[in-house]
């Protein structure tokens, strides 16, 4: 069992909370590894950077991965 999440556009400063929180809603309504498809991702900033970090530590906590996918070498 999976998620699997394609990112669009910006994860900025005005995306992140809502990020983390949609994301965290379906990770506790259903614990399971987090695949993170990031091609059409425009741009990220260090919110969007720290909404990621915490998805990862509550995937972590409860010996689940999260997966980065099709990440832009900038």
């Amino acid at each position: 069992d999976e998620h699997r999440v394609a990112l669009k556009g910006d994860l900025d400063i005005n995306a992140s909370p809502r990020l983390k929180s949609e994301l965290a809603l379906a990770y506790e309504d259903r614990p399971a590894d987090i695949f993170l498809d990031l091609a059409s991702l425009d741009y990220l900033d260090s919110t969007g950077l720290g909404a990621l970090i915490a998805v990862l530590k509550r995937a972590r906590e409860n010996d689940h991965k999260v997966v980065i996918l099709h990440a832009k070498p900038s």
